[in-house]
């Protein structure tokens, strides 16, 4: 859904019919969904990507050190998804990205006049795209879930004497992850304005 609000103001000024009309378009979504998995081949279907178990507690899960397993639990609770789907198994694609709320705000003015019988119409108008990044760079911005590996947060590294599975926190550039999100820093998120020009014939 993409509301749109309109504004109209006719008006002559020396002898020329202008129109000033004002729009502003918002669009909200959330740009993708992500499983959490884990990143070795746990089942041995062939397949590096095993949607992961979300433990309730230490109890139901085991980790090769004391560091894996505490990065492991400060990542759950700053994740909303991980932290309120605790004793569950993940869900394909369950988790979502934040929303992301765009403006797009149009001026568009319109020039009507006469030369001698030929009426001539022109529309000059100023678009900007995502105006709200020009005012705050932090809005019309999207994330990315590269500082999280895009979900992939847990290690198989196999299986102890008690066949009890082992786990250690997977790193990303060498070091734990500690948040799911970072601004997707790239040309399309920035705000951009756009001229344009139309002679309208009779």
């Amino acid at each position: 859904m993409i509301p749109e609000i309109k504004y109209n103001v006719p008006f002559t000024h020396k002898g020329v019919l202008r129109g000033t009309r004002l729009s502003l378009f918002y669009s909200g979504s959330s740009y993708s969904g992500y499983s959490y998995c884990y990143t070795n081949d746990m089942n041995g279907d062939g397949l590096s990507n095993d949607l992961m178990y979300i433990p309730r507690n230490d109890n139901e899960i085991k980790f090769k050190t004391d560091a894996d397993r505490m990065a492991f639990w400060k990542f759950v609770e700053q994740d909303d998804y991980l932290k309120n789907h605790k004793g569950e198994y993940a869900e394909a694609y369950a988790a979502r990205a934040p929303w992301v709320h765009r403006f797009d705000f149009r001026w568009l003015e319109d020039f009507e006049f006469k030369v001698g019988a030929t009426k001539h119409c022109f529309q000059l108008s100023f678009d900007i795209l995502n105006v709200g990044n020009m005012l705050n760079s932090k809005w019309g911005v999207g994330k990315t879930t590269n500082p999280s590996n895009g979900g992939r947060i847990l290690k198989y590294e196999g299986k102890d004497d008690k066949n009890t599975p082992i786990f250690s926190m997977y790193k990303v550039n060498g070091e734990y992850p500690t948040k799911t999100y970072e601004t997707y820093q790239d040309y399309s998120q920035c705000w951009k304005l756009q001229v344009g020009i139309r002679y309208i014939f009779n």
